[in-house]
């Protein structure tokens, strides 16, 4: 994503939504993104969990360039 960083990748999880829950306290804008490493294969539709989100999503969460460090700040905080 153009203009924007990475500040969180990895699974829709306990980390993922404290990252997310920090971002929203701080009124701080994001975006999120996933990618399903099945998709990659033959086996479409294999490893799906609830909801249709696959066991193998991979979640990023992207923040603005200028937000960066007060998005870390945050995300610390919340630790």
């Amino acid at each position: 994503m153009l203009f924007k960083k990475e500040i969180y990748v990895g699974k829709k999880d306990e980390k993922y939504q404290k990252v997310v829950n920090a971002l929203r306290a701080a009124g701080i804008k994001f975006d999120v993104a996933s990618s399903d490493m099945n998709m990659r294969g033959l086996n479409r539709g294999a490893g799906m969990g609830s909801y249709g989100e696959s066991s193998n999503s991979i979640w990023t969460v992207y923040v603005g360039k200028k937000d960066l460090e007060a998005a870390k700040t945050a995300i610390h905080a919340e630790s």
